[in-house]
């Protein structure tokens, strides 16, 4: 398993990028909330792509973050899950499960 990672970037402005990487779990939600939390543009971009695994925890900051967002008029999108992200994420309804 991958180490644990946060990388953010800028990909116009008002847009960010938050690539996650390694397991995401209750020890590190909070770094992910924070990350979402501190950037104030209209976009939030979070990328699953090297992320292997995500727990509950990342389920309620995904939650929060899109409401407290949707309030804002802002939008957070979660794009490339793979593996047990897009299961867990198809399974609690925060994505269409793909077919």
């Amino acid at each position: 398993m991958r180490r644990f990672k946060l990388t953010q970037t800028d990909l116009l402005p008002g847009c960010r990028e938050i690539a996650v990487e390694g397991e995401l779990d209750l020890s590190v939600s909070a770094q992910l909330d924070s990350a979402i939390y501190e950037f104030r543009g209209a976009l939030v971009r979070i990328n699953f792509a090297r992320c292997q695994f995500i727990d509950s925890s990342v389920i309620s900051t995904l939650v929060r973050a899109d409401r407290r967002m949707k309030g804002e008029a802002r939008r957070i999108l979660v794009i490339a899950p793979s593996g047990q992200v897009l299961r867990l994420l198809a399974v609690t309804g925060l994505i269409a499960a793909a077919s």
